[in-house]
This record gives C-alpha cells, structure tokens and sequence, in this order.
C-alpha cells in the first residue's frame, strides 16, 4: 500500500510528496529487513532536530517493536484498516478453527471474524501506540477510511 501511494503521490497533478520534502525529510520503510536500522537511525536524527516523516505499514518493520520518543512520533496516518490478509495459510486456518470451535459449543470463544477484527484493532493500537510513551507526550492520530465511521472495519 506504502508503494501505490507513494506512486500516486509523486505525480505531478498531487504534488503531495513535493509539498511535504519542503517543510520535511520524507523515509520510507525499506523492503530489506537489514536496510530498516540505517533508515530508522537517520530518521530520528533528522526528527530530533529538524523533523522528519516517515512512512511504513501496519504490522511492518517500523511500527513493530521499535521505539520513538517525544520528538521522533507527533503523528501517525492510518490509511485504510490494517486487516491481516486473509489469503495467508495461519489466518485461514485460525478464522476456520475458531469457526469450528464456536459451532461446537465453545461459548468462551469468539468466533473467527471476531479474532479478525481484534487483530485488527490490536495492529492499530500498537501503530498509533507509538505517539505515547509516557504521560508527557503528546501527538495527533489520523484515521484514513470511511470504514471508521461505522462500527464495521470488515474488508
């Protein structure tokens, strides 16, 4: 998703990318898991001193696992949900066995599409999670999808 919208937004007509490098450095996840270090040192270095922005994905490398403090995180874009794909074997399989459980009477259980949607939201909360790191901090969450104004963020 990072690639289609960087795509679009380096089109001359949007211009979007251009308006942001002449206020912002601009880093994108890279695709090489080794290449993620390098990125995200020179990141913060520009953060902290003149800010910076950086664009990954949900359950990526940069919002996994990595800590950004104060300066380095004032705000996080979600566009669209982050929903695991459904095409992946392990989320097929754990949709169907919790499916099958439930249909068998387990009532502590939720069904398959619950565990889904908590995914999803847990993927969320660890992305957004990432402006708050103590009670000091502060910063602005964006949500990006029509699909948060219903109570449904089914794909």
């Amino acid at each position: 998703m990072i690639d289609d919208c960087m795509a679009v937004w380096r089109k001359k007509k949007h211009k979007i990318l251009e308006k942001i490098r002449r206020h912002k450095e601009i880093f994108v996840e890279p695709e090489d898991a080794v290449a993620v270090k390098e990125v995200i040192q020179n990141f913060k270095l520009k953060a902290k001193n003149h800010g910076a922005v950086m664009f990954g994905s949900c359950r990526g490398k940069v919002f996994e696992g990595i800590d950004f403090t104060d300066n380095e995180a004032r705000g996080v874009v979600l566009l669209g949900v982050p929903n695991a794909k459904t095409t992946d074997i392990r989320v097929q399989s754990k949709i169907n066995l919790l499916n099958k459980r439930k249909k068998g009477g387990e009532k502590e259980l939720m069904n398959g599409q619950q565990w889904y949607r908590d995914e999803m939201i847990r993927s969320m909360n660890q992305s957004v999670g990432r402006i708050f790191r103590h009670s000091e901090d502060y910063g602005a969450i964006f949500l990006v999808d029509s699909r948060f104004l219903s109570e449904n963020l089914d794909p």
